[in-house]
């Protein structure tokens, strides 16, 4: 357990698309990167009580689209993450800094999982508190195709983040479905 009289250096909170607009409104976090891609038909969360400055909006889908949805399994590849997405993440995390982050995507399984990997990579993690953000819900699948441009934008000597990605552990009996947050401390 963590020195709870240090003040956290990073925290990052992972939540699906339905829980994100209650979520920031309760935690009031400096920052929220939201993921949406055409394939999720969702509309664009509102963030009213934060400045427009500090939500990036991102908006690449699940590189292979999820077939099981609505009918026979169509593998489509659909607008996967860029580097021009990578440059944004980075710029958008220049601005700042160490702090209270929420990131969302339609389920937060896949996409939202791989941008928290990004983030504390690029504030320095070690592999293990990135490994803590991989298996903070055993159904966290972060996305390989943003580890890899992140890792081509950013790259790191001794963090394999798609190793990580790959790496996979027993599940917990309790596992929630929902938000997951994770901090760092100095």
């Amino acid at each position: 357990m963590p020195d709870l009289s240090l003040a956290f250096r990073l925290r990052i909170t992972i939540a699906p698309y339905w829980d994100a607009e209650k979520l920031a409104q309760t935690l009031r976090p400096d920052a929220v990167v939201s993921i949406l891609g055409a394939a999720d038909r969702l509309a664009p969360l509102a963030f009213p009580h934060m400045p427009e400055r500090a939500v990036l909006r991102l908006g690449f889908d699940d590189v292979l689209a999820d077939s099981t949805r609505g009918g026979p399994a169509r593998p489509t590849i659909l607008k996967a993450p860029k580097r021009s997405d990578m440059i944004a993440l980075a710029e958008f995390l220049g601005e700042f800094g160490p702090g209270s982050y929420l990131v969302h995507c339609r389920a937060g399984v896949s996409r939202s999982p791989a941008i928290a990997i990004a983030i504390a990579d690029a504030f320095g993690a070690n592999q293990e508190a990135i490994a803590d953000v991989r298996f903070g819900r055993s159904y966290f699948k972060p996305s390989k195709a943003v580890l890899s441009e992140w890792r081509a934008l950013k790259p790191r000597p001794g963090v394999d983040l798609l190793a990580i990605a790959a790496e996979t552990r027993p599940s917990t009996p309790i596992d929630p479905w929902g938000p997951a947050t994770f901090e760092l401390y100095e």
